[in-house]
């Protein structure tokens, strides 16, 4: 579905490789469900870059047919659609539905509808290379978060979850992955499947992050280590393997950690309490049921999980973080409020506080003694007995 989403100013990626010169132009690039901060950053870079990109998507009645300045072609046209697919460099498929986003990409449910349907349409002529954007947020994490134990680039997380446990969300990335690359054995092309950890940026914050369970009173106990990743930097590792024609799974992370005390201290909250995942889960379960959380309990295992892997893999390929983990996560979280107000402000506001708390228990006491006066003035004085 494509919206009115404006490009935003992190759309070039500091540290990619693009290539310029002549060959630059001669590229072309075919995007799937590119509305979501990722594609914009994605369609940006391309257009610096003198790259050719066309948007392929689900255009509604009275929906614009652009997407940053890029033409957006319904997947009901076949016949648009097999032409824009004939001959094309790259195919980056993201299938954003711009809902329920859970690792702040901004991809949210995947429109397998749309991905079937263009893989097929691509059958006929294919492209030189396939890129899919999956999530490390969807793959087992069996081992703990030491670098002696990370887990390695081969099997990224080791066997995908079964997908009936995982959050709609994230199934639906792990089937993307699952029908790109097994279409690329197919027509023996060379598919690409990128799995960045948490993704940062200032215009989209996911379900992971919105949980509460990070940075709030109540904490999983032990506390998870995680990596975010920024999206300049995701984009950079799209153009690493669009550019290598690479094939492979490639997992997309900084090489710092950032554990519960750190992400705390960034984020300007006071430690929380520690709990087991099953009383996080009791609790998300009341707070999703009367709508005061936007996490659905079947997150709640996966923020209670370390999310931590290493991207050596890519980076063997000339790709590097412009951006570590702390400072991605700066990039999307906003301060606490109080922490960010000036000293004078604090003190006005306690002051104020303090004065209309004062005011309140002072009328409070005052309207208890009038009205226990009242009664006891308008309660009727018995009559003396007559003799």
């Amino acid at each position: 579905m494509v919206g009115a989403m404006e490009p935003n100013s992190e759309a070039s990626p500091s540290g990619s490789s693009h290539r310029h010169g002549p060959g630059a132009a001669s590229d072309r690039v075919v995007l799937v469900g590119g509305d979501c901060p990722l594609g914009i950053a994605l369609l940006d870079a391309w257009e610096a870059a003198g790259i050719a990109a066309t948007v392929i998507g689900r255009v509604l009645d009275g929906a614009p047919t652009t997407l940053a300045d890029h033409p957006v072609i319904h997947v009901g046209r076949h016949g648009a659609v097999a032409a824009a697919l004939a001959g094309a460099d790259e195919l980056v498929i993201l299938a954003a539905s711009g809902v329920r986003d859970v690792d702040g990409s901004g991809i949210g449910l995947v429109d397998e509808g749309l991905v079937a349907a263009v893989l097929r349409s691509a059958a006929e002529r294919p492209p030189a290379h396939v890129t899919v954007v999956s999530s490390a947020l969807g793959y087992d994490r069996r081992r703990r978060s030491v670098p002696s134990a990370r887990s390695t680039e081969v099997d990224p997380f080791g066997l995908p979850l079964a997908l009936r446990h995982l959050p709609a969300a994230l199934a639906g990335r792990v089937r993307a992955e699952r029908s790109a690359t097994s279409w690329g054995d197919r027509h023996r092309v060379p598919v690409a499947a990128l799995r960045p950890v948490l993704c940062a940026s200032l215009s989209a914050r996911g379900w992971y992050d919105r949980s509460g369970w990070r940075v709030r009173r109540v904490r999983p106990s032990p506390w998870p280590t995680v990596q975010y990743v920024h999206v300049r930097d995701v984009v950079a590792a799209v153009e690493t393997v669009r550019e290598g024609r690479r094939r492979g799974t490639y997992n997309v992370a900084p090489d710092d950690l950032l554990d519960g005390p750190t992400i705390a201290e960034l984020a300007d909250r006071h430690v929380g309490i520690g709990a087991p995942s099953w009383v996080l889960v009791a609790i998300d379960q009341i707070r999703w049921s009367t709508w005061w959380s936007p996490t659905p309990p079947s997150l709640v295992q996966v923020v209670s999980s370390d999310l931590a892997v290493d991207a050596s893999g890519l980076k063997a390929l000339g790709w590097s973080a412009s951006h570590s983990s702390a400072e991605a996560f700066l990039v999307a979280h906003a301060p606490a409020w109080w922490p960010s107000l000036s000293a004078r402000r604090r003190q006005d506001l306690v002051l104020g506080g303090s004065a209309t708390i004062l005011v309140a228990i002072v009328g409070g006491v005052g309207w208890a003694v009038t009205s226990r006066w009242r009664r006891r003035v308008r309660r009727p004085t018995p009559a003396s007995p007559q003799r």
